[in-house]
């Protein structure tokens, strides 16, 4: 069993990348942090958290955006999960999301945990141009649209001219590239490829010294994404120096 911290991450508390660093210190596999975009100032509200909560508490009020926490977080620390719990995804921009998501999953060498919701606070969820009601089905559309996002297309050159055809919001997410992996014939061994994070942002099981390097296990997300996550090798098998799935890492000028 793994365990993981959750917090509201509020202005007045721990900041998030000192709370990253205790939080991995002491063991901890993952933290999440909440997300509100704002609560607003009307009498309805205010009477739906008086009997949700007691009255409009600080740390909804006073919560930092879960994009900028997580990558704080991420700065700080090497091996620790990072989270949204959750995500409201009704409330926010579809592409936006993807590439945001995209970028933090690919500076955090894969450690990115998206976790989703719709929220509870009717005019807040209406403040974005959500009718209430519509909330779950609103959801479940754009998170398809997020995990369909991403690069489509490379862009091609010629000694004369550069052109770049219609492409998703980059950077592609590690998953997005385990997925490709399939494709790529797997890449010689390289002092290039050798390095805690490489160019492309992919972490380098190849490398002893990366925190990677014990090797990988893919799992697949309730909406069918996979991963990679470090694992620990057998006792008895020293770890593959570049594991099949992740070659597409290693070699970003491959074709594929």
């Amino acid at each position: 069993m793994k365990l993981g911290i959750a917090i509201f991450p509020a202005d007045y508390a721990i900041r998030p990348d000192e709370l990253a660093r205790a939080v991995e210190e002491r063991g901890f596999e993952s933290l999440f942090f909440t997300d509100h975009t704002h609560i607003p100032a009307t009498p309805a509200t205010r009477e739906l958290m008086d009997q949700a909560h007691g009255g409009v508490q600080p740390h909804f009020t006073h919560n930092h955006d879960p994009f900028v926490a997580m990558t704080y977080a991420a700065a700080a620390t090497q091996t620790l999960r990072l989270g949204t719990g959750v995500l409201l995804v009704p409330q926010r921009e579809p592409i936006a999301t993807a590439k945001a998501l995209a970028s933090l999953d690919v500076l955090s060498n894969g450690r990115l945990l998206f976790g989703v919701g719709v929220g509870w606070i009717p005019e807040e969820i209406a403040n974005h141009s959500i009718e209430p009601p519509t909330r779950w089905a609103v959801m479940d559309e754009r998170v398809q649209r997020s995990a369909r996002s991403g690069p489509r297309t490379r862009p091609s050159s010629t000694a004369a001219t550069s052109t770049s055809t219609p492409s998703g919001p980059g950077p592609s997410p590690c998953s997005a590239r385990t997925r490709r992996s399939s494709s790529v014939a797997p890449a010689k061994a390289s002092s290039a490829a050798c390095s805690p994070t490489a160019t492309n942002g992919c972490p380098t099981p190849a490398c002893p010294s990366s925190n990677s390097a014990r090797g990988s296990r893919r799992f697949r997300t309730p909406h069918g994404t996979e991963a990679a996550t470090p694992t620990s090798p057998s006792p008895s098998k020293a770890p593959n120096p570049t594991p099949a799935h992740l070659t597409s890492c290693a070699t970003s000028a491959s074709p594929g």
